[in-house]
């Protein structure tokens, strides 16, 4: 048995390393190129149509705001046409639609379709924190809202055997226990990505589906201030029961070991998501999904294929334990339980 494992090493080694040349071809004649990226306001979005207008392709910036419009012109060339894009709004959706059916060439149609736009969640906190609307609002952005832009500009990505890429994260892969509403958002993007992928082969469409799966990255989605301002607002409107059972303390040494481990876990090596993003949209052949980070590659993504009893007790493992503080009042009486080996998750 032991004599085989050479043999499978070399194996391995050769089947990675021919599947790397042939994905190496690139595509020429990026010039007649036309790409929609949404949510360029900041962060990758920002950065990615930089660099596909450094590279010669047609971009369509969809940003939420005017002020993230303007900054991008100031910055890129008039091969980058910016408009105004939020995903949540099915009006301005159909608007978007017919400005780039209206300004790219009819018999070019859509060559991509980058689906950038997201947020990590509009509250933070441990579960008993939220409450269903912060899942509601925090799909309606990262799964609704990318449904609804992908169905959308698919006649025109198919006119053009174009490609969808969509944003992900490893969170779509392997839930936190206390990053559930960006985590179950991202399994929802994970799981129509897939859908959509089967359903165009089935169909013999020559649209292609992608997924970008990075761990922690240091963007404003994870900006330590606001975190701060999360974590305060979530504070501020919990019942008084709630924060009795929770305690101050407990809030105020959460919020700070949370700001501080995701500060910690995120990294700057934002190349790394820029260069997949490029690959999968200037390829020949492209890969079906990107693992972009170290900690994404050797735990995350690897942690994913175990059983699930042992994920979950790795997880409690590697993450930080914090004691509650406050006590629940049952009756005229303290609560007689009170949970002291609570535990935080910081993946994204």
């Amino acid at each position: 048995m032991f004599q085989l494992i050479p043999w499978i090493f070399v194996c391995l080694l050769t089947y990675f390393l021919l599947d790397w040349y042939r994905r190496q071809p690139r595509i020429v004649d990026l010039s007649r190129k036309f790409i929609l990226i949404t949510g360029c306001d900041t962060g990758f979005g920002k950065l990615l149509v930089q660099r596909l207008d450094a590279i010669g392709c047609n971009v369509f910036a969809g940003c939420l705001t005017q002020a993230g419009q303007v900054d991008l012109r100031s910055v890129c060339s008039p091969r980058v046409k910016t408009l105004t894009l939020d995903v949540t709004q099915p009006d301005g959706i159909q608007k978007a639609f017919d400005l780039v059916a209206n300004t790219a060439p009819p018999e070019e149609g859509l060559w991509a379709l980058v689906n950038n736009a997201g947020i990590p969640g509009v509250s933070a906190g441990p579960l008993e924190w939220l409450s269903a609307d912060d899942f509601r609002k925090t799909l309606e952005v990262n799964v609704i809202g990318l449904i609804d832009v992908t169905l959308t500009f698919l006649p025109l990505l198919k006119k053009a055997g174009g490609r969808v890429v969509n944003m992900s994260s490893t969170g779509g892969r392997l839930a936190g226990p206390y990053s559930l509403p960006c985590d179950v958002s991202k399994f929802g993007v994970e799981g129509f990505s897939d859908g959509l992928r089967r359903h165009l082969r089935l169909y013999d469409a020559d649209v292609s589906v992608h997924v970008i799966e990075p761990s922690l990255f240091r963007t404003d989605m994870v900006d330590p201030e606001r975190h701060s301002q999360l974590f305060q607002a979530t504070w501020r409107r919990l019942p008084q029961r709630t924060k009795d059972e929770f305690g101050e303390s407990f809030y105020k040494e959460y919020s700070r070991h949370s700001i501080e481990a995701i500060h910690n876990a995120s990294s700057t090596e934002y190349s790394k998501v820029l260069d997949v993003y490029v690959h999968a949209l200037t390829s020949m052949r492209p890969r079906l999904r990107y693992t972009v980070g170290y900690r994404a590659m050797f735990f995350s993504i690897p942690l994913s294929y175990l059983p699930s009893n042992f994920v979950d007790w790795i997880i409690c493992k590697v993450h930080p334990t914090l004691e509650r503080k406050g006590a629940l009042r049952k009756g005229n009486g303290p609560y007689v339980h009170v949970n002291r080996n609570v535990r935080f998750s910081t993946s994204h």
